[in-house]
């Protein structure tokens, strides 16, 4: 799913973010629902209630901003949901409880040899 992510977002403007909600679905799999694009610069934005299920929130951050940001952090104490940055060479959570940023892989192109899972897009829920 992050992998996926990651590729959309190679895809796009270093400007540009993806986001998506990682989503738990009733027989127990999980998901990967995109955000509709609202073509922010540097940041991404949604404005509806979060799907049944959501248990993270993800999106891209360009290649020589990898880190999540301070809002990042407050978004996630704020909804109590770990929110996962992406970017081609690191991947990073923040803790919903501490707001602590943790690295989860940097260096290399981790996105090569992740697991790929689509994103779907949100309209394609229920």
């Amino acid at each position: 799913m992050l992998r996926d992510l990651a590729d959309k977002a190679a895809l796009k403007p270093d400007d540009l973010e993806v986001a998506a909600f990682i989503v738990r679905e009733p027989n127990g799999d999980l998901a990967c629902r995109l955000w509709p694009p609202s073509a922010g610069r540097r940041s991404e934005h949604y404005d509806g209630p979060l799907p049944v299920g959501t248990m993270a929130i993800a999106h891209s951050h360009p290649y020589y901003a990898p880190l999540p940001s301070t809002i990042d952090v407050a978004q996630a104490k704020r909804i109590g949901l770990p929110i996962y940055v992406v970017s081609r060479w690191e991947l990073h959570v923040v803790d919903p409880i501490s707001g602590e940023r943790v690295r989860l892989l940097r260096g290399r192109n981790w996105s090569g040899i992740a697991e790929r899972h689509a994103c779907s897009p949100m309209t394609t829920l229920r």
